[in-house]
């Protein structure tokens, strides 16, 4: 009978690690759970035998600190048995935990204040990195301005320098221009006088004394001008009487030609004169004044045309805003033998066309067209005085 009790005693001390075990494995048992979240990781190897405390096993927790197993007698780990620790072993692990948790938030409020720290210093020096450009910047703008205002300031002065001095010099140009006309006492007018004054010498087709268009002084019959293409609106060369005063304060007329050849297509146009089979044959030039107004082509063509419909070109340039008497050498015309008969001729004609013309639309003068015996030195020399 006492062996039996004995041996009953005895199997039921064996029997409880099992139990404990098997509450491990069910996961019913706060402490024990508390326990298997403490499982060996690479960062925490396993268990730690402490010899000073009994030699119980205890476990690194993640802060890296020990922390006792469980309050249960038994618990199995890695195939031996450890006991649990005591109250005072428990309560000296949670103090410790405590003080190393208290000392960590320490640590970190310390880092945290070091950093702070660290970051207003250097917002205060960036701030003031920040101040330092702006205000260079500022002075950079300021410069700036300074120097641009003084270089418009300078430009300025100079351009109105430039104003008074380009002022003095077209009312000097102007003095010199009305000294000039006031010498040369309307010379048109006195050229026009010896011409006409010697009669012998020189046969005037038309002085267009009447100021009229159809009806002039001379020998001239009808006349007007024409155009290459009629057609085309953007080439045409119309007409017009200028007047102006002699040196008596008559007027004193001249026909005005407004041309244009600046057209896509071919341009060719002029005016034309009806010579009234005059006989050229006594005369050696013929002669006419001319000049241009405004935007003008200095160089144009003139014909010459008889009865049998021969014609001869020549090409006058050196067209100037003042008036000019143009001789042209009859003989000249006749060497190229483009007209054998000059008993007869019938018109006189001027040509603008787009290839020769300077200024491909312009005003050009006609005055006093004649033929004469003798060249313009000559006629200078007989002036009446």
């Amino acid at each position: 009978m006492k062996y039996c009790l004995t041996s009953a005693v005895i199997a039921a001390f064996l029997l409880i690690p099992f139990v404990d075990i098997q509450a491990v494995d069910r996961g019913d048992n706060r402490e024990l759970q508390e326990i298997l979240e403490w499982w060996p990781t690479d960062a925490n190897p396993g268990p730690v035998k402490d010899e000073e405390r009994g030699g119980h096993w205890w476990w690194p927790n993640k802060a890296g600190q020990i922390k006792p197993w469980g309050n249960r007698g038994y618990v199995y780990v890695k195939g031996g048995y450890t006991t649990k620790p005591s109250e005072s072993e428990i309560e000296e692990a949670r103090k410790a935990e405590e003080k190393a948790s208290k000392a960590k938030e320490i640590e970190r409020v310390k880092r945290a204040k070091e950093e702070a720290a660290r970051i207003k210093k250097a917002k205060e020096l960036e701030g003031a990195a920040r101040l330092k450009k702006a205000q260079e910047e500022a002075e950079r703008i300021r410069k700036t301005q300074e120097l641009e205002e003084a270089k418009r300031a300078k430009e300025l002065e100079e351009a109105q320098k430039a104003k008074a001095e380009e002022t003095a010099r077209i009312k000097k140009a102007q003095e010199l221009e009305e000294a000039k006309l006031a010498q040369k006492k309307d010379k048109k007018t006195e050229i026009y006088d010896t011409i006409v004054s010697d009669k012998d010498n020189v046969l005037l087709v038309t002085d267009f004394s009447s100021g009229t268009k159809r009806v002039f002084g001379g020998f001239a019959g009808e006349f007007g001008t024409w155009e290459h293409d009629p057609k085309d609106e953007t080439q045409f060369c119309r007409m017009g009487i200028g007047e102006t005063l002699d040196r008596f304060g008559k007027p004193d007329y001249f026909v005005r030609l407004n041309y244009d050849v600046d057209s896509p297509r071919p341009a060719f146009n002029g005016f034309w004169m009806k010579l009234n089979d005059l006989d050229v044959t006594p005369y050696e030039y013929v002669s006419f004044l001319v000049k241009g107004e405004d935007k003008f082509t200095t160089q144009f063509k003139i014909e010459l045309k008889n009865r049998k419909g021969e014609r001869v070109v020549y090409f006058i340039s050196g067209i100037t805003p003042d008036w000019q008497r143009i001789m042209v050498p009859l003989d000249k015309l006749k060497k190229v033998n483009a007209i054998t008969d000059w008993t007869d001729m019938t018109e006189f004609v001027i040509v603008f066309d787009d290839i020769l013309a300077t200024e491909k639309v312009g005003t050009i003068c006609i005055d006093d067209l004649n033929f004469a015996k003798f060249g313009w030195e000559k006629v200078e020399r007989r002036r009446v005085r």
